[in-house]
């Protein structure tokens, strides 16, 4: 007798168990349910499809915007440079009616139409990294263009000792963003003014690619002379004109851009003499932050500069180290 009634109890402890552990997981999925907090807004963020080292930054920051600002932060990656593209996509995301639209924008008059669309469905917008001129009545957050091309052309000073025939690769072939307009290319202007012997050889458009970066520097290697110096304005002709002259065996200084893992191990090596690099983490924070701040009535600066790098051979460790670490 004694044996079955130790059984019963046995069997009601297990059965009371399952039962607790039923009720308390479904109560505290339950619980969980109630102290999401839903985002504040949702912003779209529309960016490049590649694996450049600025874009990856970017959407990092961006998400740690959005989650510091309970945003919810959508990206749409469209073609490398592509107007049309750009505009669709701003089309869509006013269909979709979000909170707001942050872009780079790929051109003047198209981009300035499509987001007066958006403005009158009060969808705020935000431009970034925009070398095209200003956006109406739209926010950037951005590095300084100029000032990029000013730190370029200081570097090339020191890596030429002030003595050069230069060749300056500017991205993009656009009408719209010509050499002659680049705010870059007018910042290297201004540092080689106090120099007499540092010459810009020539100016050449580029439309980024590796097998473009290959074809260009059969043209610039047939110059005669040579040049002395070649600066890159976007990440990945510097990493395709650092593997030309490499393959070629070439002694020719480049001063690149970016911070691409390859760029760093270039500049450690000594192929790459030094490469300015924009903040694209604190790019993407901040244009997340902007457009929140206009989302809450806020008032917002006409243009966010944001801070840039000098790497060389001397502290290029420092950002091999922090960029394994992000």
């Amino acid at each position: 007798m004694k044996g079955i009634l130790a059984a019963l109890a046995a069997a009601l402890v297990i059965i009371a168990v399952l039962f607790y552990g039923l009720y308390g997981t479904s109560n505290s999925a339950e619980k969980e349910k109630v102290t999401q907090i839903a985002p504040n807004y949702h912003v779209q963020v529309i960016t490049q499809n590649t694996d450049e080292h600025f874009w990856t930054m970017f959407k990092k920051g961006a998400s740690a915007a959005g989650v510091s600002l309970n945003t919810y932060v959508e990206f749409v990656d469209i073609a490398q440079k592509d107007t049309d593209t750009s505009v669709q996509a701003v089309e869509k995301a006013i269909y979709s009616k979000v909170d707001g639209i942050a872009l780079q924008a790929q051109d003047i008059t198209k981009t300035t139409a499509v987001l007066a669309i958006a403005k009158k469905n009060n969808i705020p917008a935000v431009t970034f990294e925009n070398e095209l001129g200003d956006i109406p009545n739209v926010p950037i957050v951005s590095s300084n263009s100029y000032a990029i091309g000013q730190k370029e052309g200081q570097m090339a000073v020191e890596a030429c000792n002030g003595n050069a025939n230069v060749a300056v690769i500017v991205n993009g072939a656009n009408e719209q963003n010509s050499q002659y307009k680049s705010l870059k290319l007018q910042g290297i202007l201004a540092a080689f003014s106090s120099y007499s012997e540092m010459k810009v050889q020539n100016v050449y458009p580029l439309n980024s690619g590796m097998f473009e970066t290959e074809k260009l520097m059969n043209t610039i290697l047939a110059q005669n002379p040579k040049p002395d110096l070649i600066i890159c304005t976007d990440e990945r002709s510097t990493l395709g004109v650092a593997q030309v002259i490499v393959d070629r065996g070439e002694d020719i200084s480049i001063i690149g851009y970016g911070a691409m893992p390859q760029t760093l191990n270039y500049i450690k090596s000594g192929v790459i003499y030094g490469a300015v690099c924009p903040d694209a983490y604190q790019i993407g924070y901040q244009t997340v932050a902007q457009l929140c701040a206009i989302l809450d009535k806020k008032q917002v600066t006409d243009s966010l500069n944001t801070e840039l790098f000098s790497i060389d051979k001397l502290n290029v460790d420092k950002y091999m180290v922090e960029s394994d670490e992000k």
